[in-house]
C-alpha cells in the first residue's frame, strides 16, 4: 500500500460519511482501493486507475521542504501537499500536486 486515509464527503445512501481510501502498486498498475469500513474492512473495491506503470515516486510537503517520508511527531498533523510523480511508456513522467487541508498562514 502506497497510500492510506481517511476522508470525507462519501455518500452511503444514509448521508455523506468517512470512507478508507488506499492507493497501491500492483503488477504496474496504480490502483485505487475503496474500503467499506473506516476500519479496513477485509474485501475493499479495487479500481484500476493506471496501467504500465515503471516508476512512481511520492513526497510530502512541510514547512517549506520536500520529504521522501511522512513521520511526523505529532500523529495529528497532515503535510500541507503530496506530490506524486509517476512514468509509464504511453504517458511520460507525470509529476501531480494535491494540496492538503488549508493553510491558515
Amino acid at each position: 500500500m502506497l497510500l492510506v486515509f481517511v476522508r470525507g464527503g462519501w455518500d452511503n445512501g444514509d448521508g455523506p460519511s468517512l470512507q478508507r481510501v488506499g492507493y497501491r502498486l500492483r503488477q504496474g498498475r496504480l490502483e485505487r482501493l475503496a474500503f467499506a469500513r473506516v476500519d479496513g474492512a477485509p474485501v475493499a473495491i479495487a479500481v484500476p486507475l493506471l496501467d504500465g506503470v515503471t516508476g512512481l515516486r511520492l513526497r510530502y510537503r512541510d514547512e517549506g521542504e520536500w520529504h521522501d517520508r511522512w513521520n511526523p511527531t505529532d500523529e495529528t498533523r497532515l503535510p500541507q501537499a503530496v506530490e506524486l510523480v509517476t512514468s509509464t511508456a504511453t504517458h511520460g513522467t507525470v509529476r501531480q500536486l494535491f494540496q492538503i487541508g488549508s493553510d491558515p498562514r
